[in-house]
C-alpha cells in the first residue's frame, strides 16, 4: 500500500444523495476514499462499493456509516448538554422520539 493509498483510507467524505460525480468515482477508483457518511440510496451505495472492489487497486470495500446518534428525522442537544439539564425523564423521552 503506498503512502497515497493509506492518507486514502483515511478520508471520510459526507456525500448525502446527490448522483455520483466523475470526481468521486475517480476517487473512489483510485483509492483515494476510506468511507462515507450519509449515502442513503442504496443505488449509490452499490455503484460505490462495486467500484472499490473492482476498479480500485487493492478491492479494500469501503465503510458507509450514518450520522445519526441523536435520530436519523430529528435534532436533540448532544448528550452532554442532555444531562446537563439534570431531568433524566426529559433525556428518556428525547432518546426514544430518536428510536422510533
Amino acid at each position: 500500500m503506498t503512502l497515497k493509498e493509506k492518507i486514502g483510507q483515511l478520508q471520510q467524505i459526507s456525500y448525502g444523495d446527490e448522483t455520483l460525480s466523475p470526481a468521486i468515482i475517480k476517487q473512489i477508483a483510485d483509492g483515494g476514499v476510506g468511507s462515507f457518511l450519509n449515502v442513503w440510496k442504496l443505488d449509490n451505495i452499490n455503484q460505490m462499493q462495486k467500484i472499490a472492489m473492482e476498479q480500485s487497486r487493492l478491492k479494500i470495500p469501503l465503510i458507509i456509516g450514518k450520522d445519526v446518534i441523536h435520530g436519523f428525522r430529528t435534532v436533540f442537544p448532544i448528550p452532554l448538554a442532555q444531562a446537563a439539564s439534570f431531568n433524566p425523564a426529559l433525556v428518556e423521552s428525547g432518546s426514544r422520539i430518536a428510536a422510533v
